[in-house]
């Protein structure tokens, strides 16, 4: 994938310094924009170190960076009237209580109620996914002299996002230990969290089915070896290394 003519995702003197020497500059660069800015999609799965990779890209690469856990909890607060109502029938027939006693939405019984259950998580999405998509167009005019970074692991599902990315970086990790940062991080029964990942195990398929090059990124070591392989990348995206991507 040849992008030598699009904009530079990062200062490439960075780059080389990191490589160099495997130590944080103190200041970095931001990426010159030559052209139209460019959107990468960063995602993967649950534990797998999205938010690692997301630091880099921002500290090291001077993208823009922007957590679609963030926007979705923004969206929910705004719609939680509309969410409650859409839900009440559902939620009085399971004996579950939707909102909290401020009046805010109770996320967690939300989360019961819908998990696994296609047709409630796609209402759910034609609520909230609206209003996070005129966010994050909002964020992305906001920064228009950086290139972008989407921090979503469910991306694929918001076509009209998805059609604005160059690329999309994957970030994945063996089970195991996505099991144990997932038990530390979050504190919740070994036997839910297996949930979680058996719902997330197509996911790489459709982000291949997206048609954007997708490159993969397996952060089961350490950090520094994490920042080599997020660099790499960006420099394959610059266009100033070979692309040899085996999927």
């Amino acid at each position: 994938m040849n992008m030598v003519e699009k904009s530079p995702l990062v200062n490439e003197n960075v780059v080389a310094n990191e490589n160099a020497q495997g130590a944080q500059p103190a200041v970095v660069a931001q990426p010159t924009i030559t052209g139209s800015q460019k959107i990468i999609c960063l995602t993967g799965k649950m534990a797998a170190g999205k938010n690692a990779v997301a630091d880099i890209l921002e500290r090291r690469g001077g993208l823009a960076c922007v957590d679609f856990d963030s926007l979705v909890h923004k969206a929910i607060e705004e719609k939680t009237a509309q969410i409650i109502a859409a839900f009440s029938k559902e939620a009085a027939e399971k004996n579950i209580v939707l909102s909290k006693s401020d009046g805010t939405l109770n996320r967690r019984a939300l989360g019961k109620l819908i998990f696994g259950n296609a047709e409630l998580v796609a209402r759910q999405e034609s609520i909230v996914y609206p209003a996070v998509t005129q966010m994050a167009k909002e964020f992305v005019s906001s920064n228009s002299d950086k290139n972008i970074v989407f921090n979503a692991t469910v991306l694929y599902k918001i076509p009209e996002l998805m059609q604005m990315c160059t690329a999309v970086i994957f970030v994945d990790s063996p089970l195991i230990i996505r099991l144990l940062r997932a038990k530390r991080r979050d504190n919740i029964p070994p036997r839910l969290i297996l949930k979680r990942f058996a719902a997330q195990k197509k996911l790489f398929k459709f982000y291949k089915e997206t048609g954007i090059p997708v490159y993969k990124i397996s952060n089961s070591s350490s950090l520094k070896s994490l920042r080599k392989k997020v660099l790499h990348i960006l420099q394959i995206l610059n266009g100033t290394v070979s692309d040899r991507r085996h999927d």
